[in-house]
């Protein structure tokens, strides 16, 4: 692994020469805020063996972000891709996952924009891309923990079934699912439909900076309802 961070590396850390690296990290390195973009979009396209990409605390902003993003419509070799605390805001973020989603090919598995505010229109081609690429993991938001880190859909343990994984996460967050139900809970029973179950849940995965690909998400309301009833009890989720 190559690892520049805070070293303020000009782009030619970037060019053909470096093609058979496979760990880069350019954190801290001032390539925005677009100055850098174009010559690691055009690294990107010719690579073929970079599987890890650091470009945290970078200065991208969202003009650099679409730079950068022509870079991913052919790359197949790229896995994790960390661009958190950059200035990207919504639209550098949407333009990210945009060209990701652009390449029929695409392996990325992870990609990390946390502590960006992204609105409402990145979250919706967020949900095109659960679709498009299931194994992908997309961090926005508040930096979710080490703990969680390791229980995410990106880390896939298949030891743990989805509602393991909430479980596990309550107890080592100490923010369980069920706090945020038990006031929906008007009959007391701790019961609730499915609909107000799903609402609440994704709101509690935003919050701890995770998300279930699709198929996860299925396995959870099929062993949740397995009957249909549109209804779910969430006594296993307490603390």
């Amino acid at each position: 692994m190559i690892f520049l961070s805070g070293q303020h590396a000009n782009s030619n850390v970037s060019d053909k020469e470096n093609i058979y690296l496979k760990h880069l990290n350019l954190s801290a390195n001032g390539i925005g805020p677009k100055k850098g973009c174009t010559d690691l979009a055009y690294a990107l396209r010719n690579n073929v063996t970079l599987e890890t990409l650091d470009l945290r605390d970078n200065r991208i902003n969202p003009e650099g972000s679409v730079l950068l993003s022509k870079g991913f419509y052919v790359n197949s070799t790229l896995t994790c891709l960390r661009m958190s605390r950059n200035p990207m805001q919504t639209a550098g973020c949407y333009a990210i996952l945009t060209g990701i989603l652009k390449n029929p090919n695409c392996g990325l598995l992870e990609l990390d924009v946390q502590d960006i505010i992204v609105n409402q229109d990145f979250l919706d081609l967020q949900d095109s891309a659960r679709i498009k690429l299931p194994n992908l993991c997309v961090r926005y938001g508040q930096t979710t923990t080490d703990k969680i880190r390791v229980l995410s859909p990106s880390f896939k343990r298949s030891e743990y079934s989805p509602k393991e994984i909430l479980i596990i996460m309550g107890r080592s967050t100490k923010q369980s699912l069920a706090d945020l139900l038990r006031p929906l809970d008007i009959a007391g029973n701790k019961i609730v439909t499915r609909q107000v179950f799903v609402k609440i849940l994704n709101i509690y995965m935003m919050k701890l900076g995770i998300q279930f690909t699709e198929e996860q998400m299925k396995v959870l309301m099929q062993e949740l309802d397995p009957k249909n009833q549109e209804e779910v009890n969430f006594t296993d989720f307490e603390l």
